[in-house]
Formats: C-alpha cells, structure tokens, sequence
C-alpha cells in the first residue's frame, strides 16, 4: 500500500440519482475514505444516503445562479460555466478546506452538472463512476420524486436519467488523464465484496477481511429491501423531523410542502 499516494487522493462518486451512489460512497467509507457522509436512515437509504452535506448549500447556490437545479430544471453547461469567475473565490477556500483531510471524497449527483467549475481546485482527482440501467434508474428515480412532485411522470425522469447519462459520460471523456474507475448498479447489489475489491484495489488500499464483512453487511439484498424500507422510514423519523423543523424554522411558509411532502412518503411506502 502506498500511504503517499493515498493522502493526495480525491475521491469523487460520479452518478445520477438512485444509481447506486450511496451505496459507492458507504464503501467507500468502509474502506477508510473520508467520505464525510450522512448515514442517517432513509426510505431511500435505509443505511444512509453518505452525502457530504457541506457540498448542499453550496451546489444549490450555484445552480441557481445559474438560472436551474440539480434535478428537475437542469441549467445549461453554459450557464454554469458562467458562474466560474462569480465563484474561484468561494472555490478555492472550499476545497482547500477539504483537501486536508488526506484520503477524501465525496458523492453529490450535482457534482456531474458542475465538475468543470470544482476540478481546477482538486488535488489528485480519482473517478469512481457510478451507473444502472436506465428504465430502472428513472423508475427509482419517480419514486423518489412523487412525495415531492406528484406531478412528475416516468417519461419525464427517463429524459432526466438521459441527460444526466450524456453529461456524465461528456465530463469523463474531457478528462482522459484522471483515472477512472466504473462500476454498475446491478454489479454491487449481486457482488458487493467483489466490486469492493476492485474499488480498493484502484485506489491502492489493502482489502482485509473487515471490509469484507462490513460490505456485505452494509449492502442490503434485493429480496430485503422493501422491509429495510419502511423500517428505515420510521428509525430516519428524528432526523427527518429534525431537518423538516429546520426547514421551517428558515421558511415559515413552507410549512405545508413539508407536511404534504412526508404524507405522500408514507402513502407511496405503504399504499
């Protein structure tokens, strides 16, 4: 193992939404990443979502600076692109702050709409890439979306899942230098361990027995997760409690879309 070329190491997850990218990033944690990652329980997630929630506030501002959002009004490259001179500044300080935590990464889907404007200030950037098939993306994708939009069809997330598809795989070929690892979806939930492996072997990290049996504890099999679901719902109750009186506490009038947003949750988790 080579300990210096581990502490120059950045991690990055690069995937769309339900891909696969939490279970990436909770591996990656396993395996020593410093991935900075919530596992508070999710319907979702019923092991945690390891989102590194400092990347939030800042993703938000900058796509909606750019005239969009991460999910359902994509800005333009363009648009971005415009927003590297607002924000170098912002940037720098940001990640240079992260760097110092040696071995580190992180998972955002954002991170595929605005990795031109982050990687002048990377260290030592490693891809980990992250795909699923694209019908099954998009309908994990609306079952995602429809306790917050109940608006949003099938047909919309595919075009979702398209886009992400094509800036993603436009984001890696402009980048033939940084190295690249690519994993998919079905791969890890029916071989966790062996995709593991191969994750820890790209990054020059020794693979040891502990690994082995926390992965294959961690990922949840395809035959369990309905169950992991709804029980994941109710253990994530405090937390999800938490950030809905924390969003309120910032926007009083958003009191009802909370309420509206967690009712429809439970109807698509039990009805």
């Amino acid at each position: 193992m080579n300990t210096t070329s581990q502490s120059s190491k950045t991690i990055i997850v690069l995937g769309k939404a339900r891909s696969g990218t939490s279970l990436t990033a909770g591996i990656l944690t396993i395996l020593g990443v410093d991935m900075n990652g919530d596992n508070s329980p999710t319907p979702f997630n019923p092991h945690g979502a390891y989102e590194d929630l400092d990347f939030n506030d800042l993703d938000k501002e900058i796509l909606k600076s750019a005239g969009g959002d991460h999910l359902l009004h994509l800005p333009s490259r363009e648009s971005i692109l415009e927003q590297r001179q607002k924000y170098a500044s912002k940037l720098q300080i940001f990640f240079e702050q992260k760097s110092k935590k040696g071995l580190w990464g992180w998972k955002k889907p954002a991170t595929i709409l605005l990795l031109d404007l982050y990687l002048p200030y990377i260290k030592n950037p490693h891809f980990v890439v992250v795909t699923r098939d694209s019908q099954s993306n998009a309908i994990s994708l609306l079952d995602y979306l429809k306790p917050r939009h109940p608006s949003v069809t099938l047909a919309y997330c595919l075009e979702i899942v398209n886009v992400f598809n094509k800036r993603m795989s436009e984001c890696i070929q402009s980048h033939p230098e940084i190295p690249t690892l690519h994993i998919s979806f079905e791969s890890l939930t029916l071989n966790p361990v062996i995709q593991a492996k191969r994750i820890a072997e790209f990054l020059d990290i020794t693979f040891q027995e502990k690994h082995a049996e926390a992965v294959q504890k961690f990922v949840i099999s395809r035959n369990k997760i309905g169950k992991q679901k709804n029980i994941a719902l109710f253990l994530g109750l405090p937390h999800k409690v938490k950030r809905i009186l924390l969003g309120c506490w910032k926007d009083p009038k958003a009191i009802k879309t909370y309420f509206l947003q967690f009712l429809r949750l439970l109807r698509n988790r039990f009805l």
